[in-house]
């Protein structure tokens, strides 16, 4: 940082901020990393920077459930990421926005989701893709549209499994089957958290096996 300040060097200086952020940002110093983000946005012309500080500013205040500022920065996030074509970058903040309106259970959700989904779309990323269904999966859950739940949970295990994500497919199996044992399908539901639980054996998630083994253990009771 000095000696980028010797020479006059901004945007080195922007993207030591942003990594300072980071730091203080994984250890829970949230006040230290806000002000380190604000600082690297401040000193730098990078949109790709940009994208990235104002992003991590939002998530910062979307944990703690301050959603005008999180809504504002994820916002300028996709701004910025606009300028430089960088579709996934503004799939994954449009999906995180619809993911605050839907927890306000507020309609306009899925007009986020939709515009991520059509961005995802024009990407080789499964990962965002994958990540997009979810979380439209999710929204569509908790608006009481089951069918369509079940669609969107069916494309992310697709994706996710295009992106070797063994853990996320087994979630989303799961995501399924507990719709499915809403609806008395048992032996639909069984299929679903077999095919979870055999993806869950590839990962190291100990609580994700237990809580499938346990679903199965519940199903099995009801025959």
């Amino acid at each position: 940082m000095q000696r980028a300040d010797e020479v006059g060097d901004t945007e080195t200086k922007s993207k030591i901020f942003y990594e300072v952020g980071r730091i203080y940002d994984d250890h829970d110093y949230y006040a230290q990393a806000l002000k380190s983000y604000n600082q690297s946005v401040q000193n730098t012309t990078d949109n790709n920077v940009k994208t990235k500080a104002h992003y991590s500013m939002a998530q910062i205040y979307d944990d703690v459930n301050q959603i005008e500022p999180a809504l504002d920065h994820y916002f300028n996030s996709i701004s910025y990421a606009g300028q430089e074509d960088n579709f996934v970058a503004q799939s994954t903040s449009l999906t995180k926005m619809g993911n605050i309106f839907t927890d306000m259970y507020e309609d306009e959700a899925m007009d986020y989701y939709s515009v991520a989904d059509d961005l995802a779309s024009q990407t080789d990323n499964s990962k965002v893709k994958g990540f997009v269904s979810s979380s439209m999966g999710g929204a569509y859950e908790k608006f009481g549209e089951p069918q369509e739940a079940l669609k969107s949970y069916s494309k992310a295990v697709q994706h996710y499994a295009d992106a070797e994500s063994p853990l996320k497919v087994a979630q989303n199996y799961s995501k399924a089957a507990d719709i499915m044992v809403e609806y008395s399908n048992v032996p639909k539901a069984k299929g679903l958290l077999t095919k979870a639980q055999n993806y869950a054996r590839q990962t190291d998630d100990v609580n994700l096996m237990n809580e499938i083994r346990e679903k199965l253990n519940s199903l099995e009771l009801l025959g």
